[in-house]
């Protein structure tokens, strides 16, 4: 629990430097908001229930489905900005693919900290779908599709949990410890994607699909050879076959061939193998 708190602390300190929020008070703010419902939620234990638990953050209604509350929004915009802006912070008017959005924390952090960029947000599981809409709502140039991507076009089961929707999976071995909800959602190949809503660039393609990683690229030759710069968390866990070398040798092909630019966040299991890692790549051939 020591360590816990230090680590929250720590977050805090760091978050505070940020740009995003743009203003001090609004990052403090967030910090606030974020104890009162860690004490509200994690420490005694008042239920939440998605679609109709919030916390509005300096105007904006924020919905999430964890006991944890915004402290994985705060986590995010730490790691980008820790780990990405530097290497990003040229981008003007960025093209943005989130792909598995979650709630949408990600594109928020995009829209606060580039100006005027173009983002299509991406989640297949119903429910989080409806909770990021409402996360994103009223927001410029933000294009939301309730579709996953896979290596072919048809339904695929996605496996989840109702109180964690974050690690909602294509891959029921994943959930070891309890039984989840399965939904029949529709996938698409990433190119057709592309194809059909007629974009031509992609300057930032964020890729966060809980294992699915492999099954996404092969899908997606199209996709990235007009990536400049590719964002993948990396699950480790080996569900489905996937392994780091079958996904790193999907990252060259015609017109794209990408290079480790830096790490971001990892996630080690109890016996200190890395479970999940964020890797920033920057396609060599992109101009």
């Amino acid at each position: 629990m020591h360590f816990l708190i230090f680590l929250s602390l720590s977050l805090d300190w760091e978050f505070l430097f940020c740009h995003y929020p743009p203003r001090v008070l609004e990052r403090l703010n967030f910090i606030v908001h974020k104890y009162y419902l860690l004490v509200k939620h994690l420490l005694l234990n008042r239920p939440i229930e998605p679609l109709k638990t919030f916390v509005n953050i300096s105007g904006r209604l924020i919905y999430f489905e964890s006991k944890f509350g915004i402290s994985i929004f705060q986590a995010m915009i730490v790691n980008f900005e820790k780990n990405y802006i530097y290497h990003l912070k040229g981008l003007k008017k960025p093209v943005v693919l989130d792909v598995g959005a979650h709630l949408g924390f990600f594109s928020l952090t995009i829209a606060g900290l580039f100006k005027n960029p173009k983002i299509y947000v991406v989640e297949p599981l119903n429910l989080t779908f409806q909770m990021t809409s409402k996360n994103l709502a009223g927001m410029k140039d933000v294009y939301l599709k309730n579709v996953g991507f896979w290596n072919r076009d048809g339904k695929v089961p996605l496996y989840f949990d109702s109180n964690n929707l974050m690690y909602s999976s294509a891959f029921e071995e994943r959930f070891r410890e309890i039984s989840p909800k399965v939904e029949s959602v529709y996938m698409e190949r990433l190119d057709k994607f592309i194809s059909k809503n007629k974009i031509k660039h992609i300057d930032v393609l964020k890729l966060d699909a809980e294992g699915a990683e492999e099954k996404i690229l092969e899908g997606a030759k199209l996709g990235l050879a007009m990536t400049h710069y590719l964002i993948l968390e990396c699950s480790l866990d080996f569900v489905g076959g996937t392994s780091f070398a079958s996904v790193a040798r999907l990252l060259k092909g015609p017109g794209y061939n990408f290079q480790l630019v830096t790490v971001g966040t990892m996630q080690r299991d109890n016996e200190g193998k890395i479970k999940v890692i964020d890797l920033l790549l920057e396609n060599l051939y992109s101009k």
